[in-house]
């Protein structure tokens, strides 16, 4: 993984479904930052009904509750005070994993 900041909270760009860059995300996400899901119910990108994020922008939003990373496609929920500035997931992958 680079040295780029990782400070939570903070913003990826969702990549497309059923891609490539969607497993390295999930890889980094679940796997270098240990993170899970907010929940269940309205913080999802896909899924069935009741599970997604009625607020989308595009992004997953990162940040800390009680000490672990938890992800949230839900861009309204206010858990941030000001703008979640945005890390590429180019940024983050090994260079041999990187998205061409």
């Amino acid at each position: 993984m680079s040295s780029i900041d990782l400070t939570l909270p903070f913003k990826i760009k969702l990549p497309e479904k059923e891609s490539k860059e969607l497993d390295q995300f999930y890889n980094f996400v679940f796997g270098e930052l240990r993170a899970t899901w907010a929940g269940r119910i309205g913080h999802y990108p896909w899924g069935e009904e009741h599970q997604i994020s009625r607020n989308q922008d595009g992004y997953i939003y990162v940040y800390e509750n009680n000490g672990i990373p938890h992800l949230t496609a839900d861009c309204g929920l206010g858990f941030w005070n000001s703008p979640v500035r945005e890390v590429h997931l180019i940024d983050v992958l090994p260079l041999e994993d990187s998205i061409v």
